[in-house]
């Protein structure tokens, strides 16, 4: 996958990329807009969030 974002240009010296299962409903995929998670440790009182905007590549297959 990462090379294919690189021979497509992609890629930048900050990207992430997160890969999982994306739903399917009447045959199409379902993306959300955006992705928000907090982990939060109680004993310390610290907590790790992170907050992404989802961007559909122009050119992805199509399935």
């Amino acid at each position: 996958m990462l090379k294919i974002i690189e021979e497509r240009g992609y890629d930048s010296e900050d990207m992430i990329v997160f890969c999982g299962t994306l739903p399917i409903k009447n045959g199409e995929f379902i993306y959300g807009e955006a992705f928000s998670a907090e982990l939060y440790d109680r004993l310390t009182d610290n907590k790790i969030q992170l907050n992404y905007q989802v961007h559909i590549l122009t050119d992805a297959e199509v399935v």
